[in-house]
């Protein structure tokens, strides 16, 4: 899904960019989609990158420090990061319910904004649910994308 996004947001820009400075002609609406879509690849590709430990992360004291602290340093930091991100989760659900009694719309099209922060929130929740699993057990999940490389 990611990569569909990926996809669609690349085209959304070359066709814009052709129609603005081409025929002075851009997409109507053309910088809310890509916002749109920006939110929906990120939060599509969460999980995922969570599933394979593959978020960006800064090792240069690791080799200093006893595995076994490294060890305890990560299952606190999967605990925490699924803490933060189930309180993520559950502010978004309240914020998506609330963007329905404002009627909260964006912009130029006027799309609706709570099926994106509905979208968000389970994303999220997906995600928490994964650094959770990855605290009490820290080398599950991370073959999730073995399956993915086989097939591929």
């Amino acid at each position: 899904m990611a990569n569909l996004v990926l996809f669609a947001m690349m085209v959304l820009t070359f066709v814009d960019v052709w129609a603005r400075y081409g025929f002075n002609a851009p997409i109507p609406g053309g910088f809310e989609i890509t916002e749109y879509l920006l939110v929906i690849l990120i939060y599509a590709a969460l999980p995922l990158v969570t599933a394979r430990d593959e978020h960006v992360t800064v090792d240069v004291l690791d080799s200093l420090i006893p595995e076994a602290i490294t060890r305890i340093q990560r299952h606190f930091m999967n605990l925490l990061a699924g803490l933060v991100l189930c309180f993520l989760t559950w502010r978004l659900w309240v914020k998506a319910g609330q963007s329905i009694e404002d009627n909260m719309i964006t912009t130029d099209l006027e799309m609706p904004l709570a099926p994106l922060i509905y979208f968000m929130s389970i994303l999220a929740g997906i995600t928490a649910l994964a650094f959770l699993i990855k605290a009490v057990i820290p080398e599950a999940l991370t073959d999730a994308g073995e399956l993915d490389d086989k097939n591929g």
